[in-house]
């Protein structure tokens, strides 16, 4: 049965599965060759099934509300991240509210909010809570 090209060709297969990660489980359940071959392939990857379900649910979003006033100095690069991908991901927001909002944040948090404004296509309302805005917003 593998005689000639057939690892091969089963090899060109399996990649071209690349992104079908259901797929190439169930490839991974027909026998130890096949097994042996579609492993490698999913596990190339681990959290790009997650990443991807995140990008959906972000590029869903239409109206968002933080509360930037609870993020810590601890917690700056974690919310500048978070900011980051919603600023990539999110793209439809139509409302945009930020809550407790401090004018002596770090930069890059000012700078990733301000790439979320600029990101959206539709932003129809816009609402600033704080004790004052910067005159980037």
């Amino acid at each position: 049965m593998f005689m000639g090209d057939m690892p091969v060709l089963m090899e060109n297969i399996l990649n071209n599965l690349n992104n079908e990660f259901y797929s190439l489980y169930s490839c991974a359940l027909v026998n130890r060759h096949w097994c042996k071959m579609s492993i490698p392939i999913l596990w190339q990857d681990p959290f790009s099934i997650g990443r991807r379900r995140n990008e959906l649910f972000f590029s869903r979003l239409q109206d968002l509300s933080l509360s930037v006033g609870s993020i810590s100095d601890l917690n700056i690069e974690n919310a500048t991240i978070l900011l980051k991908i919603l600023a990539k991901d999110t793209t439809k927001l139509s409302t945009l509210k930020l809550d407790e909002f401090n004018p002596d944040y770090e930069p890059q948090l000012l700078s990733a909010l301000i790439c979320i404004i600029k990101s959206q296509e539709q932003l129809r309302q816009f609402r600033l809570i704080g004790e004052e805005s910067p005159t980037e917003f």
